[in-house]
């Protein structure tokens, strides 16, 4: 393969992953927007600050702070019934490359709870890596991980040459994400590209599983390894 080829590979693959860093830069704005917009209005010559409350936030949002006696005894019960055994069943699937341990989620890093009816979103933080746990109609499991070295999927390299080894192989991964989902994976469908090609994680390795190669909107799940083996980006 010839240079123009190399960069032309290089470029689509930057292209593709920058595409799904801004896709999943949304999501998480999205999961981590606590703070509703208020209204302000004018009363008898008076400026008035309205704050709109959790029963009319169209996503459902409701942060720790809000929550009532009731909701907050409601969430220790699911905590410790669905959520909790979510983290545990995850953190065992992929032990040996946590970025966090199973007991540090708890109750207290709970930040805000997200959804309606038949769906729930509970997002923690654990010593600064954002944890979400999805809850739909009773049956919970792991949504979204970010580790603080995340960030740099999103910084360009600096000037160091890319590393092309990976901390984890093929065999390694298929195996934690059918421990993870009770699913078989199709290695054919488990596409592994060095993070070194188009960020600042060098000798890391983003994953991804299932869907259309080029539609990062499809795929079912995505991993980032960081260059020690560490998992520092999940999403499901």
């Amino acid at each position: 393969m010839n240079m123009k080829k190399i960069w032309k590979v290089c470029f689509i693959i930057v292209c593709v992953e920058v595409g799904v860093i801004f896709l999943f830069v949304a999501i998480l704005s999205l999961i981590q927007s606590t703070h509703p917009v208020p209204k302000v209005t004018t009363v008898n010559g008076r400026r008035v600050v309205e704050y709109p409350t959790n029963n009319v936030d169209p996503l459902g949002r409701i942060r720790k702070t809000d929550f009532a006696q009731d909701q907050q005894a409601l969430l220790t019960t699911n905590f410790e019934q669905r959520l909790k055994p979510a983290v545990v069943k995850w953190c065992k699937a992929y032990e040996g490359h946590l970025p966090f341990k199973p007991e540090d989620v708890t109750v207290d890093n709970f930040l805000v709870q997200t959804g309606n009816d038949h769906f729930h979103m509970y997002t923690f933080m654990v010593n600064g890596t954002t944890v979400v746990v999805k809850d739909t109609d009773g049956m919970a499991s792991m949504m979204y991980v970010s580790a603080p070295e995340a960030k740099k999927l999103v910084q360009l390299p600096k000037g160091v040459e890319p590393s092309l080894e990976i901390p984890v192989s093929k065999e390694e991964i298929i195996k934690m994400v059918q421990a993870d989902t009770g699913k078989n994976i199709d290695p054919i469908k488990v596409r592994m590209t060095p993070t070194g090609l188009s960020s600042a994680i060098n000798g890391g390795v983003m994953v991804m599983v299932g869907g259309d190669p080029i539609n990062g909107a499809s795929w079912d799940y995505t991993l980032i390894f960081g260059a020690d083996g560490t998992l520092i980006y999940y999403m499901d």
